[in-house]
């Protein structure tokens, strides 16, 4: 989900009408992408324990763009509120990847095997 963001240029006025929305729009940006990071989380698991032969790669794609674009739209986080949901996104999707990472590395190196399940 794309939001428009709020230009520099706009004047008080044009910016107030539309910040309702763009919070409303932030917040279920937000929401999804706590969603997809729960799903992507279980993808990578069922990864790791060989259910899956690959790596979610694309999914993890569309959800690192969709945080980075909501750390871009932090600065205009009008509430307190906003601003921690955003940092909790942030930090809870670069905790996970760094997790993901380590594991991909553990497995490329030898050091982790993958469980070979009736192939």
């Amino acid at each position: 989900m794309a939001i428009k963001p709020i230009r520099d240029d706009e004047d008080d006025d044009d910016l107030k009408k539309k910040m309702p929305d763009f919070q409303a729009q932030l917040e279920k940006l937000i929401h999804d992408s706590i969603e997809m990071i729960a799903a992507l989380n279980t993808e990578y698991n069922k990864y790791f324990t060989g259910v899956e032969r690959q790596p979610p790669v694309k999914q993890r794609d569309v959800l690192e763009k969709m945080v980075l674009q909501i750390k871009n739209l932090k600065r205009h986080a009008n509430t307190q509120a906003l601003t921690f949901k955003i940092q909790n996104v942030t930090n809870s999707f670069m905790s996970y990847k760094t997790l993901w990472d380590k594991k991909l590395s553990d497995i490329e190196s030898g050091k982790f095997v993958i469980p070979k399940k009736g192939r």
